[in-house]
């Protein structure tokens, strides 16, 4: 029985703590809320806010496509910068052009099953894709947008 239970825990702490959605390769993870839309968005805008994040912008995609004739579920993109790591990629020649997945992004919507979820881009991944010195500060991005989702998932 205390193998099991130990068993147990680990798998509850592997799946609480893998906040990373999918496979290393995924060009975007998406984990479910354990909130509602409006309390999801409310608590990312917080977490970002407190932990150094700027929110420059947000995307209410709903209301905009509803003005154009199309109706959608609620669905919310909140952009974010991190002004360190954004001035890290800016200040060298050789990063400049990592600036194409700058500012970041975290979408918030519902889907037909009435759930809520969040998706967020691999930055991980996608700073293998430029010069290496830029690959520690996309692996920074990624840890970032982990910490300020991971408060609202299962």
């Amino acid at each position: 029985m205390k193998k099991l239970t130990i068993l147990l825990l680990l798998v509850v702490a592997g799946t609480t703590f893998n906040v990373s959605g999918k496979s290393k390769d995924a060009a975007a993870y998406e984990k479910e809320s354990m909130f509602d839309f409006a309390k999801t968005v409310e608590m990312i805008r917080q977490s970002a806010t407190k932990t150094g994040w700027a929110i420059p912008a947000e995307h209410d995609m709903q209301a905009i496509l509803s003005k154009k004739g199309k109706e959608v579920l609620p669905s919310t993109i909140i952009v974010l910068c991190n002004a360190n790591f954004a001035y890290q990629l800016l200040k060298n020649d050789k990063t400049r052009n990592a600036q194409t997945l700058l500012p970041c992004r975290v979408a918030v919507y519902e889907k037909s099953n009435g759930k809520t979820y969040i998706a967020w881009g691999n930055y991980q991944k996608a700073g293998t894709d430029f010069d290496e010195s830029a690959e520690s500060v996309f692996n920074d991005i990624q840890a970032g947008l982990k910490e300020i989702v991971k408060m609202v998932l299962y």
